[in-house]
């Protein structure tokens, strides 16, 4: 695919380009049979309600921090995930930063610009749990949280998603 708006036709690469021939990714699919049956193991409801524990401790921890912003009501229907920004920063720069504390996360559109615009934000934090994750790991990205501030993003382009 080229691109995509709400105003216009999905517009595609040219054939031959779109066809993308060549050798399947046999590799990525044996990991992921083994990670199904690791996640199977675990047991399907836990993993649900590991994830669920840890939005909701995470909406909780972040309501009344100044400042953040959580994106829609994840801890309605838990699935994983908590969207947030933060008052006066660019996402690129809320990402630096938790990054330089130890806290990986997304920073951007995630494939959903035209949503994010109908919303009026140029992108968002994204946390994405996993069976691996703990309420420690959420309480350090609070903590790192409380101490962002503006940037080079910020400052420089405030409303640009790409460079």
């Amino acid at each position: 695919m080229k691109g995509v708006s709400p105003d216009r036709p999905v517009s595609y690469v040219p054939v031959p380009a779109r066809l993308e021939a060549g050798t399947p990714d046999v590799a990525s699919a044996v990991g992921l049979a083994a990670a199904l049956r690791y996640v199977r193991d675990l047991g399907w409801d836990a993993v649900r309600e590991h994830d669920a524990e840890l939005v909701r401790h995470t909406v909780r921890a972040l309501d009344g921090l100044a400042g953040v912003r959580v994106v829609g009501d994840p801890a309605a229907d838990p699935s994983g995930i908590v969207s947030l920004v933060v008052d006066g920063v660019h996402p690129y720069d809320v990402g630096g930063h938790l990054d330089r504390h130890g806290v990986a996360v997304r920073s951007g559109v995630h494939c959903a610009s035209t949503f994010l615009d109908d919303l009026g934000l140029v992108g968002t934090v994204r946390v994405s749990f996993g069976v691996y994750n703990t309420l420690d790991e959420v309480d350090r990205l609070v903590a790192a949280l409380r101490t962002v501030r503006p940037g080079e993003w910020t400052a420089e382009r405030p409303n640009t998603r790409f460079v």
